[in-house]
């Protein structure tokens, strides 16, 4: 039988979102196919390419090899590998790919070496969603919630209910000041 911890708190895998990938190779592909037109265009001014109905035939050909390299380079990626883990020991993030960290390995963060965790939306229309770990005792990691699966949201709540059920608690002297007895704050003596 399990207890009810784990079965509040599941152990979460997240793994790269292809979403971000797709839009980059459409991206890539339409900017490569403008650059090559106009590059042609400088060369040979009076191709069949320099006409408009040449152009858009042009375009659309490049466009279209673009992006059939693009998806092809695009198979050699891994999007079944996880990249995030939460469970009760803490985080583990895989090598840090659309993490701004300083080394390049693994890490695994446990929840006693945490001392905040924050989230922002970057940007005018708020596209980038950033989850910022601040750590205790070394620099802080920020985490690319766009190149994840999931709402970057709801994941940052997961993250921070995890940290509550899992993280020691915290004393509230360094908040409130020392907790004196009511003779010694007085500066009274008790005779």
């Amino acid at each position: 039988m399990s207890s009810t911890t784990e079965v509040d708190f599941p152990r979460l895998e997240l793994k790269l979102a292809k979403g971000p990938q797709y839009i980059a190779v459409l991206g890539g592909a339409g900017i490569a196919a403008c650059l090559i037109l106009i590059a042609l265009d400088a060369v040979a001014p009076n191709g069949p390419w320099s006409s408009p109905s040449g152009k858009m035939t042009t375009g659309a050909v490049l466009f279209t090899i673009g992006m059939g390299v693009g998806l092809k380079l695009f198979s050699r990626i891994d999007f079944e590998k996880v990249m995030l883990t939460l469970d009760r020991e803490g985080i583990w993030i895989a090598r840090p790919r659309g993490t701004n960290i300083t080394h390049r390995s693994p890490m695994s963060i446990p929840w006693t070496a945490i001392s905040k965790i924050q989230y922002y939306e970057i940007g005018r229309l708020k596209e980038s969603k950033i989850i910022a770990i601040d750590l205790r005792d070394t620099a802080d990691v920020l985490i690319d919630a766009n190149l994840l699966r999931g709402n970057a949201r709801e994941l940052y709540e997961t993250m921070r209910r995890y940290r509550r059920q899992f993280a020691p608690a915290e004393s509230n002297v360094a908040e409130n000041g020392q907790v004196y007895q009511s003779a010694s704050w007085t500066g009274l003596d008790d005779e």
